[in-house]
């Protein structure tokens, strides 16, 4: 009886060595380190919901900056628009107007062609000597399609070579073929004289001169009105060329804006995304963070219930060692 009374008692200080030894100290330091990790994991989710707040307020920032940046874009646009459809407005006028004013010249040239074409040459060569006043007045003709010195003009000689030797066929077309554009400012102001001269006037009037010069005066009219429906022209066709460049950088600059629009845009659905995707989070991040406390909880509940079976277990081995 007393071998087994030592034998219980051997064993009971070995369990109490065991206990006391090894394994309170490895389940101590396994809840402490549990405890630690717990803490450690309670601290970080309480980061994460700072930061998920932090982040909701700057997502409301961004969202309140980008919806003003893309209401400004979206105004622009629409100016711009307006401002291209009056552009686009104002050049479609001016091409119109420079369709207009080309027909205007082609249906002049070709009456002119046709006033050549009845030129009476030989009722020119029939005169003998100009009527007064008209050597000048044929002087400045013959500068004008001959690009020869009015000093030079003889019409003694202008007959024989234009009339006798080709029949005026010459004459006639260079008058028929005279280009409204790039006339020099000298020649046109020779054919505004020679329109309003009154010498020309009384002498085409004149039945004897009539035949003649009936046509050489509606010739000169057709010149002077090609040649300022070309200048008409070619102002217009300056103003074109203006509107259309300006249409075409206003083109560009509208596309620039809706691209920039169509960027701002596409942050502004991104920023609306991490809304949605935070706002679905963070119910969860503060389920987890209350879980980690209801866990840290239950952990100090154990902690404690172990420290006291621990404490019972040694008061109950004690007496027996």
């Amino acid at each position: 009886m007393q071998e087994v009374i030592l034998t219980n008692d051997a064993k009971a200080k070995v369990l109490h060595d065991y206990l006391s030894q090894t394994y309170v100290p490895q389940l101590s330091d396994h809840l402490f380190k549990t405890d630690e990790y717990l803490k450690q994991e309670s601290e970080d989710f309480e980061k994460i919901i700072n930061q998920s707040d932090e982040l909701t307020e700057e997502l409301v920032e961004k969202k309140t900056i980008i919806s003003r940046t893309v209401k400004q874009l979206i105004d622009k646009i629409q100016s711009e628009q307006e401002k291209l459809k009056k552009s686009e407005t104002y050049k479609k006028g001016k091409k119109d107007e420079l369709a207009a004013i080309q027909k205007a010249i082609d249906s002049i040239s070709s009456a002119m062609k046709e006033t050549c074409s009845k030129i009476d040459s030989k009722e020119l060569n029939k005169i003998g000597q100009l009527p007064q006043g008209m050597d000048q007045f044929m002087s400045k003709l013959f500068h004008i399609i001959y690009n020869e010195d009015q000093g030079k003009f003889n019409w003694a000689d202008f007959k024989k070579k234009v009339f006798d030797q080709d029949k005026g066929a010459d004459f006639q077309s260079r008058l028929a073929n005279f280009q409204f554009k790039g006339v020099s400012q000298e020649k046109e102001n020779l054919l505004l004289e020679m329109k309003a001269d009154p010498q020309f006037q009384k002498v085409f009037q004149d039945p004897q001169y009539t035949k003649a010069f009936l046509d050489i005066a509606d010739w000169i009219h057709f010149a002077v009105s090609g040649i300022e429906n070309q200048k008409k022209k070619d102002q217009s066709a300056v103003e074109f060329e203006r509107i259309d460049k300006e249409f075409a950088g206003r083109k560009v600059e509208l596309e620039s804006y809706q691209r920039t629009h169509d960027f701002w845009v596409s942050q502004l659905k991104y920023v609306e995304d991490q809304q949605v995707l935070l706002h679905q989070l963070q119910p969860n991040i503060k389920q987890v963070a209350q879980e980690i406390q209801g866990s840290k909880v239950l952990l100090e509940q154990h902690i404690g219930k172990f420290i006291q079976g621990a404490e019972k277990v040694n008061e109950l081995m004690i007496p027996n060692i």
